[in-house]
């Protein structure tokens, strides 16, 4: 999760390696694979704190060719930028410490579930949606100790808002999704073609007009898009997504939104064909 700015060294929703999960890392690795972890997770910290997010995933960084399955989850308390940047970014929300989570498993989410307006890097511009979250997570993780040694951790439990940035972060690395690929997945068939007509007039209209302001992320207000009703059904509100359009949304991340868009249809459609059988 992040302050949706966009950033030349963090994948857009629609990259091949953004949609895939991370490569196992093994549990028996040599040398060199240790040593490329251990840069992977630099890269990964370093985007982290420099963009004010509260979690990361290695696929979303454009530095990691090949990212392992890891996450980093929480806030760096040694770090006053990045506090700061993420005090900006979410002012009345405290996060939990950052902890490197290597191959998370034995996954287990509550029934009991709490809802959330996410935002992502890898989604550049200030789109909000609104994603039923576990209430608590219980996983388990391989992490570093403090004399830099790999070890299990085991049956840990995550709640709140941690739930919250660990959830969206597993969607990730996991199984190779944002949260707007979430949003999709909840949203009706015709709400789902209602928003491809939108997207697709507005990148029409991009490639007729030399709109030099169409790829520039401006200062605005969060543009909450998705919303869940009283009994949890999510609903696309198509006024703020046209707002958003036209004020901070690159021609990158319609792209790559409507390449998800697409997919979510064709899958939606497969169902349906399946069911008539």
């Amino acid at each position: 999760m992040g302050i949706g700015q966009k950033n030349s060294n963090v994948r857009v929703i629609g990259d091949e390696v953004l949609q895939k999960p991370g490569i196992l890392f093994p549990d028996n690795p040599t040398p060199a694979q240790l040593q490329e972890l251990n840069a992977q997770i630099e890269i990964a910290k370093a985007l982290l704190i420099e963009t004010g997010g509260a979690g990361i995933a290695a696929n979303q960084c454009g530095e990691i060719e090949n990212p392992y399955q890891f996450t980093i989850v929480g806030v760096y308390p040694d770090s006053e930028i990045h506090k700061q940047n993420v005090a900006k970014r979410y002012p009345d929300v405290t996060f939990p410490d950052a902890v490197v989570m290597i191959n998370p498993k034995n996954i287990r989410k509550s029934k009991e579930t709490t809802t959330f307006f996410h935002g992502c890097l890898s989604v550049p511009g200030q789109l909000r949606g609104m994603i039923k979250t576990p209430a608590k997570i219980n996983l388990t993780y391989t992490t570093f100790n403090a004399r830099n040694e790999l070890i299990a951790v085991t049956n840990q439990t995550y709640s709140a808002t941690a739930a919250v940035v660990l959830d969206h972060e597993l969607n990730h690395i996991v199984d190779g999704k944002t949260y707007i690929d979430c949003c999709l997945d909840e949203l009706s068939e015709a709400e789902l073609n209602l928003m491809k007509d939108i997207l697709e007039v507005e990148l029409k209209r991009r490639n007729v007009t030399d709109d030099s302001n169409s790829n520039k992320i401006k200062n605005a207000d969060f543009y909450r898009f998705i919303t869940i009703d009283e009994q949890g059904q999510s609903h696309l509100d198509t006024k703020v997504l046209g707002d958003a359009l036209k004020q901070n949304l690159s021609t990158e991340t319609i792209t790559g939104m409507l390449l998800q868009l697409n997919t979510e249809l064709s899958k939606k459609c497969s169902k349906k064909k399946k069911a008539k059988l």
